[in-house]
């Protein structure tokens, strides 16, 4: 049985996404932050009814005088001032920063250090 060229477009197409998806949750914080130089930038909640402000620094985040190295650790921290519970919450898409005179998410930022990486052929060593 032969492959045909439409099958082997669809096979390369999955190895891509896979890779995709696997260098999407090895990306630390500090790459995001130094690919952006955001260091020394305010971040805020995408939701306006936490009103609170963080700020980008030693590779992490600083939110109430305290270092996350994880976006969803500081969310978490955050939310917890405003509500009796935190519940579990994507720190990548919780945070908001200015970046070239738009509001983007961290979400954003990585998204885009990722294609990056994709198109430089970057993999993921076992």
């Amino acid at each position: 049985m032969s492959t045909t060229v439409e099958e082997v477009n669809f096979a390369a197409q999955n190895e891509s996404i896979l890779r995709r998806r696997q260098l999407k949750y090895v990306l630390p914080l500090a790459e995001v932050i130094e690919f952006a130089s955001l260091n020394g930038a305010e971040i805020f909640p995408a939701n306006d009814s936490l009103r609170s402000i963080a700020k980008i620094a030693d590779g992490g985040i600083v939110f109430n005088k305290k270092l996350y190295m994880l976006p969803h650790t500081a969310a978490i921290a955050c939310q917890a001032i405003y509500a009796e519970r935190w519940k579990p919450v994507d720190g990548w898409k919780f945070w908001n920063v200015v970046r070239n005179g738009s509001v983007v998410s961290l979400e954003s930022i990585r998204e885009e250090l990722l294609d990056a990486k994709m198109l430089r052929g970057d993999v993921i060593s076992d």
